[in-house]
């Protein structure tokens, strides 16, 4: 790939050959630009005829030399027809000549008894021979037609190729006399190997700081380099054969391309190979791109990261600007007033510079009415005493009881409290509810005391699962084991996604009578959280200790339709705790990649990293060791038959 003036030009290859190779030579081949008008040229040897070209088995043209359009690599086949095998070489008589005497070779080795021998003066035959084998060697002698001295030089027709070789060596003739009389033959040596000059690769494409690059020179002559750009400087300006030429280049401290041409030369040759230095590159980035803050007035930062001039502008009146412009690297800090209101507001900051904006958001919170009273059930014995519940809240509350076996410590009061209640024995082997209702701002909460009867269930031990353990969401059955208790009649199993049970979302059994119970399994992935505790005609025995599962899913199809592009779902839920569902689709066989960032660009996780084919996904991204902020669901796919890259981001929220 060429560039030019900071755009990337497309280059395509030309390659030329020859069938069969002794049949001609071809020009024309090498790298040329896009839409380029090309023009490659067919030559025949002696004795042979050009046919036409061929590409991929099929006639492109029957003209020797062929122009076209260049869209594509091209890889094109000059074919030869061979007229006759015998050289069309007739001597001119004249009344003398020179008597030589020749050892013959082809690429170091004898010639073949079939191959001939012509001397010529310019282009005039004065002699014909065939090669006569000794003692595994090649000889020929030729009689050299000319009266006087003349500079003579030969060619050889090679019958197995049917092919005529030149060779650099000439003499003088020597009129009535004789040359290379042996032992000393004239060294008839074919063919003569071209001087050769070649630098690898055309170009090299190089970033914007300083540094080394590499070219190698493959030749088998001397050359020299010479470039003319300042910015560029050579390890060596000369040298032979093959070697490494190094290139030593300066920063290019603006933000255009930089081209600098190097020149080699040798044998008559020259070669151009370039240095692509791209510029550096525009920055303007503000991080992070979105914060949240509470309803009250406050203050944040934004950190903006630069190397040019940059505006800052917003719309919302509730939020004002340290700064308004600025250049490079810099901290804006943003002023927000008071929510009075109870709905989320969002206010969006715009930073322009070079040809790029930016926006950024400020997400504050309304302010909002608390009453909570926590927890939801005290368990407590049958002896009577009294227990604690807090209330959390920003409001004026009053409290409320209709058990006679209950008394408050407080009927009413505001904020944060803790509210003691006291509780009568329970005579009886029956368990005890009483409902304590907290009122305010329109809220009503409302927990209770459970009070047991006398010779409750001990506390169960779990079994199976193990604490902790992992299970694919393919398990068709769970088995839940623990142990006996005394007083035990049923047993009660809960399984939720909150470790406190506030939430009874994975499942509920209150049937169970023996110490193992088999479910299907219908739970959807995610950390769940389980306990067993025994029940009889007096009462609930306490809870087990709990135990941790965690589902997991077996990413697979989950549509049987066919996706037409390649999309990336937003998760949900969005915001979540602490785990969410991500969906995907793949339109055709595809590498895919999903990966979890955080706001800093640091990858947290990879959460599918495979060849896909054709259909919908989903996956189950666990963010439990993860703190609570924003994240990017990154995905990219590359279709393995079109190549088509797909890359998509999305925003999660993790709340906890």
């Amino acid at each position: 790939t060429l560039t030019q003036q900071g755009k990337q030009l497309k280059t395509y290859n030309v390659t030329l050959t020859s069938n069969p190779e002794s049949g001609g030579t071809t020009t024309g081949s090498g790298q040329y630009n896009e839409n380029s008008t090309v023009s490659v040229t067919a030559v025949p040897n002696e004795g042979w005829e050009f046919i036409y070209w061929t590409e991929n088995d099929s006639q492109v043209s029957t003209d020797s030399i062929y122009q076209f359009t260049l869209e594509s690599d091209r890889n094109l086949i000059a074919n030869f027809y061979q007229i006759s095998c015998t050289p069309n070489w007739e001597p001119v008589i004249y009344t003398n000549s020179t008597t030589a005497y020749g050892l013959v070779t082809i690429y170091g080795q004898a010639a073949s008894s079939e191959d001939i021998v012509g001397a010529f003066v310019n282009e005039e035959c004065r002699a014909v021979g065939n090669v006569v084998l000794n003692q595994g060697n090649a000889y020929v002698t030729l009689l050299i037609q000319g009266e006087i001295v003349e500079t003579v030089k030969f060619k050889l027709f090679d019958k197995s190729e049917c092919a005529i070789l030149d060779n650099s060596y000439f003499i003088d003739t020597n009129p009535g006399g004789t040359i290379g009389l042996p032992p000393n033959f004239l060294p008839l040596e074919f063919p003569t190997i071209p001087d050769s000059l070649e630098v690898t690769p055309p170009n090299r494409e190089v970033d914007a700081a300083p540094g080394t690059t590499t070219f190698n020179v493959v030749s088998n002559t001397s050359w020299t380099v010479s470039k003319t750009d300042m910015w560029l400087s050579l390890s060596n300006t000369s040298g032979s054969n093959n070697d490494t030429l190094v290139v030593n280049y300066d920063t290019n401290a603006t933000t255009s391309i930089k081209i600098g041409t190097i020149t080699v030369t040798g044998g008559g040759l020259t070669r151009e190979v370039t240095v692509t230095q791209s510029g550096t590159a525009i920055r303007l980035v503000v991080s992070p791109s979105n914060q949240a803050v509470g309803s009250s007035a406050g203050n944040i930062s934004f950190a903006i990261t630069s190397n040019i001039s940059w505006r800052v502008s917003k719309t919302d009146t509730w939020l004002s600007l340290s700064d308004t412009s600025g250049s490079n690297d810099a901290t804006l800090t943003v002023t927000y007033d008071a929510n009075s209101t109870t709905s989320e507001r969002i206010g969006r900051i715009t930073v322009t510079g070079g040809g790029i904006t930016r926006e950024v958001t400020v997400i504050q919170s309304g302010a909002t009415v608390e009453l909570a009273v926590s927890p939801s059930n005290q368990e407590v014995g049958s002896s009577g005493g009294n227990t604690n519940f807090a209330i959390t809240s920003n409001i004026s509350w009053t409290v409320s009881k209709t058990d006679t076996w209950l008394s408050l410590s407080d009927t009413s009061g505001s904020n944060d409290a803790i509210l003691t209640v006291t509780y009568d024995t329970n005579a009886t082997t029956s368990i005890k509810i009483g409902t304590i209702t907290v009122t305010g701002g329109g809220l009503t909460r409302e927990v209770t005391v459970t009070q047991s009867g006398a010779s409750l269930p001990g506390k169960p031990i779990l079994l199976s699962p193990a604490n902790n353990i992992e299970i694919p969401d393919s398990t068709e059955n769970i088995k839940f084991e623990w142990t006996s208790v005394n007083f035990a009649k049923s047993y009660i199993i809960e399984v939720s996604t909150d470790s406190l049970f506030n939430d009874i979302d994975g499942l509920t059994d209150t049937t169970i009578t023996d110490t193992t119970k088999t479910y299907k399994l219908e739970l959807r992935p995610d950390v769940y959280y389980w306990r067993i505790r025994g029940k009889n005609v007096s009462g609930y025995g306490n809870w087990s200790n709990t135990f941790v599962l965690t589902i997991y899913m077996l990413v697979d199809v989950f549509e049987n339709t066919i996706p037409q592009e390649f999309v990336l779902h937003q998760n949900y839920p969005n915001p979540f705790n602490p785990s969410t569902m991500i969906k995907y689709g793949i339109p055709e066989q595809s590498n895919v990649k999903i990966e979890i960032f955080n706001m800093l660009g640091q990858s947290v996780g990879v959460l599918v990293n495979t060849d896909k084919s054709v259909g919908f996904y989903e996956t189950t991204w666990s963010a439990a060791n993860l703190p609570s902020g924003i994240y990017l669901i990154s995905i990219k796919a590359e279709g393995l038959s079109s190549k088509k890259n797909f890359t998509q981001v999305k925003k999660a929220l993790l709340l906890k």
